[in-house]
């Protein structure tokens, strides 16, 4: 279900970027396209390592494991499009 919810989230900024993007275009597509290159140059186990000793102590297994799909999610959304073109 948490692999679910993280693929939601990401289709859904993805989309509503992807949008914004193609509607506006100009600067707004060239800001979209070098954010979506900035964000795919992180890392994943340093995110990882990262964000997970920025949790608190007291927060489940499943409530950690979330939230790093969350914020995968909000780094990632763009990742297929950035790795493909690269």
């Amino acid at each position: 279900m948490i692999g679910l919810i993280g693929q939601v989230l990401t289709l859904a900024l993805g989309s509503v970027l992807g949008a914004i993007s193609g509607y506006y275009g100009g600067v707004v597509d060239l800001i979209v396209q070098r954010a979506t290159e900035f964000l795919a140059a992180f890392p994943d186990i340093p995110l990882f390592n990262g964000a997970g000793r920025r949790d608190p102590r007291f927060w489940s297994p499943i409530l950690v494991y979330f939230m790093l799909t969350v914020i995968l999610a909000f780094v990632r959304w763009g990742g297929w499009r950035a790795r493909c073109a690269g």
